[in-house]
């Protein structure tokens, strides 16, 4: 898909160790998103999956321009009755929220819904 200044591409992480790959990206976006907090960096997110995620179950939707992360939604699969994403951490995360790159908000948010309506589809 292309918009304005460059391509954007939505994909979905399923597999712990790409999502491991990310750590230097994902936390150059962490930096670029005013409201981030501890709960969304890459080392806590990954020591949350490694402590309690279930094989199988990550689902991390990025959002990239010309090939630079602008967004991320840490999700993973549950089944509580039906499939459902839910936001990693969990019960045990003080809070969840989405990473958004601040000057790439407004693509990156319209993405990541897009990405969301089809990753929900599956």
């Amino acid at each position: 898909m292309t918009a304005g200044r460059g391509s954007l591409s939505v994909t979905l992480c399923r597999d712990f160790r790409e999502f491991g790959a990310l750590a230097g990206e994902w936390d150059a976006l962490h930096r670029r998103c005013a409201t981030a907090t501890p709960f969304q960096s890459h080392a806590w997110l990954q020591s949350w999956w490694i402590s309690y995620g279930q094989e199988g179950r990550l689902r991390v939707l990025l959002v990239r321009r010309s090939g630079r992360l602008i967004g991320a939604a840490p999700l993973m699969l549950a089944h509580r009755p039906m499939p459902l994403l839910v936001p990693m951490g969990g019960a045990i995360s003080d809070f969840f929220d989405i990473l958004l790159d601040e000057e790439e908000a407004g693509y990156a948010v319209g993405a990541l819904q897009r990405g969301l309506d089809r990753a929900a589809r599956h």
